[in-house]
Formats: C-alpha cells, structure tokens, sequence
C-alpha cells in the first residue's frame, strides 16, 4: 500500500509540476467509477497528462478499487476530440486498464475505445463522464469478453484541471 500511495503522490507531483510548453497543457485530475463484474464496486482513480491541443491529449491514471476488493489499477489513454464548441467537448478514448489485487497479481485488463462526453466548468476545469465502451477485457487465464455498451457495467465520472 505503501509504494502505491507513492507512486500515487509522484504521478501528481510530475503532471502538476510541468510547466506550459508551447501549447501543451498538463492536467491533473480524479474520478470516481462505479461497475458491476460479480458484485457492485467502486473505484477511484488519480489523473494526470498533457493535452497538446484543442483535438489531441495523452494521459494516465493510478487508482484502487475502495469496495469490495481492494485491487489496484493502472491506466494509460489517448483521447481525440473529433467535435467541440466552448462549453461541451466529444471525446474519443483508446483507453488500455489493468486491474491488480492487493498482493500485485495480475487479475484482468482492459482495451478498447471510450465515448465520453466533457463540460468545460471554467478556464480550468472540466468535467467528464464515459458514455459508452468498445473493447475487450482479458482475465487471468486468458478468457476474453468483449465490452460493447453505452452506459454499460461501468458508469465513470471525474473532473480535470487544466493548468
């Protein structure tokens, strides 16, 4: 627990302490997830990244699941932004998850796109929610089930700011 609070605490620190270079931006963030597998869970998720425009950003994210399981994740994703006006933002993820449980086994991972929609709240902070899934998740044992869904088994919500 010790070393992922850590590496949690250093993610922030790293996105938060780039300064802006030319147009990319850093971004820090969370969200807050709730899904169904075998039961109810939640999870939470620390941010952070780089947007290098209007259209394209890349970021990451270290979180846990605080019920039932106590597992940890790690994510990494590139989002396009193929519609925008000044308030509400179309975004695109290719979003790759993997889940770990709390001895750092292996326990599943997730690939595929993301549809998420995100609200500019001010000159800083935005708000998202993922709208809808196309992928796959592998387990452990290398069973595949296809994810396909608008508000599917995983409802996420979360909120970025912008520096």
């Amino acid at each position: 627990m010790k070393k992922f609070l850590f590496c949690l605490i250093t993610l922030l620190t790293l996105s938060g302490a780039g300064l802006k270079l030319g147009a990319q931006t850093p971004f820090v963030g969370g969200s807050l997830t709730a899904y169904y597998t075998d039961s109810f869970a939640l999870s939470v998720t620390a941010l952070g990244g780089y947007e290098f425009n209007d259209t394209w950003a890349v970021g990451g994210g270290l979180g846990f699941d605080i019920a039932p399981s106590q597992a940890g994740q790690i994510a990494l994703y590139a989002r396009w932004t193929p519609w925008h006006n000044d308030f509400i933002f179309m975004d695109v993820k290719l979003r790759t998850e993997s889940y770990f449980s709390s001895d750092i086994r292996f326990i599943c991972a997730d690939a595929g796109l993301v549809g998420s929609l995100r609200f500019r709240a001010s000159n800083h902070v935005d708000i998202f929610a993922d709208i809808a899934n196309l992928g796959a998740r592998i387990y452990r044992g290398w069973d595949v089930m296809p994810m396909i869904g608008i508000f599917g088994d995983t409802a996420r919500m979360g909120v970025l700011y912008r520096f």
